[in-house]
């Protein structure tokens, strides 16, 4: 999947109702996907979640922004079937807009 700017109140939205949370904000979804080894998996709500480690994407105002990957599965990755859900950067820092 192409890397793209975080949409984070949509991006928020998905992993909630993926992950069957309600209202986890996107700097907890941050905290939680540094938590997991990189390259390693959790399950929960019996998807897996894995962060894939971080990445840097130019964000609008063309500043880089420091992101964790987070990639949502139905079933652990190296198993043939299994399919991404979900795969987006969760920025580190977020900026508001006021």
């Amino acid at each position: 999947m192409p890397l793209r700017e975080p949409r984070l109140e949509l991006d928020r939205k998905e992993i909630n109702s993926l992950l069957g949370w309600s209202g986890v904000t996107m700097d907890s979804i941050c905290r939680f996907v540094r938590e997991i080894a990189e390259a390693s998996s959790v399950k929960l709500a019996d998807s897996y979640v894995y962060n894939r480690g971080q990445v840097e994407l130019e964000d609008t105002e063309r500043r880089g922004r420091e992101c964790w990957m987070i990639s949502i599965w139905d079933n652990p990755i190296e198993m043939p079937e299994s399919q991404c859900l979900f795969q987006q950067p969760v920025p580190i820092k977020i900026r508001y807009a006021s």
